[in-house]
């Protein structure tokens, strides 16, 4: 297991570089300077190393970065965002992420019996 996060402690590595821009465009730039797109784009690149890291997936890396910047720009654009709303958030992201591994399943399935098949 350890084998499998030193080969991917690259992308720990980026991601602690773009935490590093955001906190040193935080502490250095006025916030009238910065965008929000700009900040967003750290933001979703830092989590999705981080998370492409901590999960060993580059898929579910990308589904948690972008499922932590939609509750970013909702905090942002001060859209009142009650436990309901990230929980309905939430199950979407993890119904996607079902979907995604189930059709990989079937997929992988059916070529294994076509490969039985041709035998």
């Amino acid at each position: 297991m350890l084998k499998k996060y030193l080969k991917h402690s690259p992308a720990l590595f980026l991601s602690l570089f773009f935490y590093g821009a955001i906190y040193f465009l935080l502490q250095n730039l006025y916030p009238s300077f910065l965008s929000y797109i700009f900040l967003g784009l750290l933001f979703w690149g830092a989590n999705l190393f981080a998370l492409s890291f901590l999960f060993l997936n580059t898929r579910r890396g990308v589904w948690g970065s972008l499922f932590l910047e939609l509750l970013l720009l909702a905090k942002l654009q001060k859209i009142i965002f009650d436990f309901k709303y990230f929980l309905g958030l939430l199950f979407f992201f993890v119904f996607l992420e079902l979907a995604f591994v189930i059709i990989r399943r079937i997929r992988s399935i059916s070529s294994r019996q076509k490969s039985l098949r041709d035998i």
